[in-house]
């Protein structure tokens, strides 16, 4: 099956190969990730190369603009993967190019606020979770991120919270606070306590591991945006750090059998303000 769309999409002009990215696993090596164009593909005799041999059968993921678009567990038609990819098309455009209320007020309400550095914790007992902890089949219900303590990001948000009130009452119910305030690197679906602490103590190690790819120079954020017209955020400027860091991350934590998010571009972001699902219903009715 894996062959067989790649094939297909190497015959389609309208798709962009060079945005493709092909994760397989290696016997040797684990989970591993090369550019499409990087591999001889000879479908005659059913394998890839590059430079060695990649049997159809270790292609685990396809993804266009980081984004997921067929998977051993997603088989995907070709019709279907092609969508996918004309709409991560769209999705880039618009995340490249973040709106706020005006050009005026991106500057003087969102102007770059750096992020500091501070410490990722990895240490988790039963104890803390016991009175929230949920789960559902296929459900992601955890997430690893960085939490934002900056009092001038703070200050920032604040403003642009007190506009959309002043916009809209019905906000003021669905504010993120200060406490709240944090970049999602990834999710995970862990079904119980022993997973969690299994894929906390695997998050250490890929940490340490991975520390020289963490971004070397301070996060900036920039700009409003929405995502689906529930979710306000600051946008982040681009940093291919954080990307290779995250994607790392992803990767790693895979290979250890973790079940990790994948079907969306990674968008870095902070979220001022979300909708739930009653907030969404009392807006459209008025």
């Amino acid at each position: 099956m894996a062959l067989k769309l790649v094939r297909s999409l190497l015959l389609n002009a309208c798709l962009h190969k060079d945005r493709f990215m092909v994760v397989y696993r290696d016997s040797f090596a684990g989970l591993l990730e090369e550019p499409l164009n990087a591999f001889s593909w000879n479908f005659d005799g059913d394998f890839g190369w590059c430079p060695i041999v990649v049997p159809g059968w270790q292609i685990e993921e396809l993804k266009y603009n980081s984004r997921v678009v067929w998977s051993k567990t997603l088989e995907r038609q070709f019709d279907e993967v092609y969508r996918l990819c004309l709409e991560t098309e769209q999705e880039s455009k618009h995340v490249c190019s973040p709106k706020s209320f005006s050009e005026a007020s991106q500057e003087e309400e969102c102007a770059r606020v750096v992020l500091k550095p501070f410490t990722m914790t990895t240490h988790i007992t039963a104890g803390d979770l016991s009175d929230v902890f949920w789960n559902k089949p296929n459900t992601y219900n955890f997430f690893l991120c960085q939490r934002v303590c900056s009092s001038e990001f703070n200050d920032k948000a604040e403003l642009i919270q007190k506009r959309m009130c002043d916009l809209e009452q019905q906000f003021a119910k669905c504010l993120y606070t200060p406490a709240m305030f944090h970049m999602t690197l990834c999710t995970l679906s862990l079904a119980d306590f022993l997973a969690v602490e299994d894929c906390f103590s695997t998050l250490k190690d890929i940490c340490e591991q991975y520390q020289n790819l963490l971004p070397k120079d301070p996060l900036h954020l920039y700009g409003v945006d929405t995502f689906s017209r529930r979710v306000l955020y600051a946008s982040c400027k681009p940093n291919e750090e954080l990307t290779a860091f995250v994607h790392q991350i992803q990767l790693s934590l895979r290979s250890e059998g973790f079940q990790v998010n994948g079907d969306e571009p990674f968008v870095p972001h902070v979220t001022l303000l979300k909708l739930d699902f009653l907030s969404c219903c009392v807006l459209r009715a008025a």
